[in-house]
């Protein structure tokens, strides 16, 4: 997945477990679709505006990758819940979780027709990066998902941001976060189980 370039940094970090996608300019009127089990991390510099972050992480802000040279993937998601909000009024119960300000967040929510994908992701470092170049055409652009010539590794030990993982989790259970299989969004899988099983993915592959 291609993601700003600070987010991928915020999420290698252990700082962030929640993103919220809409779409990218190439990815047509279907959105950012169905997200994948696992999945490299791809930073970039597409569209990134330091002013639309929430200030915690402009630490994670820095140099930009460049696009006219191979990049090395050093990171890799797992998907451990996703679901379809298609209500603004909640947005504000996911603010804390994910990387934009609210008012970006609004119109990240906004653009095209109302809705955004949320995907909670566990992060993993891995040993071998994966090489890409992004001066390949099928990768070129503002797209959110470019095939790679490899897949993510297997785990080793826990998520780099598995507490912060816990955390979003503890709130969509206690309903202090948007609670899935409810009025407020449409799980991707089954909701429920998604929640259940949540820990019972950690460590086990």
């Amino acid at each position: 997945m291609k993601e700003w370039a600070a987010v991928v940094r915020a999420l290698e970090s252990g700082a962030l477990a929640m993103l919220v996608r809409k779409g990218g300019l190439r990815d047509g009127p279907e959105g950012v679709g169905i997200a994948p089990a696992r999945f490299w991390l791809w930073p970039t510099r597409y569209h990134q505006e330091a002013l639309l972050l929430r200030p915690n992480l402009h630490t994670c802000l820095g140099p930009m990758p460049n696009d006219d040279e191979p990049l090395v993937l050093r990171a890799w998601a797992e998907t451990v819940v996703a679901f379809d909000l298609d209500r603004e009024d909640q947005l504000p119960l996911i603010v804390p979780w994910q990387p934009l300000r609210e008012a970006a967040l609004r119109c990240r929510f906004r653009y095209r027709s109302p809705g955004a994908k949320v995907l909670l992701l566990r992060v993993y470092r891995a040993a071998e990066g994966c090489v890409v170049d992004p001066r390949d055409p099928r990768v070129a652009g503002c797209v959110s998902w470019a095939p790679v010539d490899r897949a993510p590794p297997p785990r080793q030990g826990e998520a780099v941001n598995e507490p912060a993982v816990q955390a979003v989790l503890e709130a969509l259970r206690d309903g202090t976060a948007i609670g899935f299989g409810s009025r407020h969004g449409s799980p991707q899988g089954n909701a429920s189980n998604d929640l259940d099983d949540a820990d019972d993915k950690r460590g086990s592959e």
